[in-house]
């Protein structure tokens, strides 16, 4: 499977949005005939918005950061540890 998108949220204490904006992005993706992959970057939730088990769902904890900072990371880290990211240029949306 060739992924074409991946949609990376972060998440601080998402607990009453997570599920929405998790099933917004996984409908966009069908709705358009997109194969793709959402990513959630944790940065230290305290609420149990992460505890819970989302379905084709990626999660990275992150440590505390500032957004930019946090989005420099993920993306870092995405290209050192993510096997599943292709090697052919794709694209990345950080929302």
């Amino acid at each position: 499977m060739k992924i074409e998108l991946s949609i990376v949220m972060p998440c601080l204490n998402e607990i009453e949005t997570i599920e929405l904006c998790i099933s917004k992005a996984q409908q966009f993706m069908q709705t358009h005939n997109i194969t793709g992959e959402v990513i959630i970057g944790d940065n230290g939730s305290t609420d149990g918005s992460i505890e819970k088990n989302y379905p084709l769902v990626q999660l990275l904890l992150m440590s505390k950061k500032k957004d930019t900072e946090m989005r420099q990371e993920v993306l870092s880290k995405l290209q050192r540890e993510n096997t599943s990211l292709p090697q052919t240029p794709m694209t990345v949306m950080i929302c």
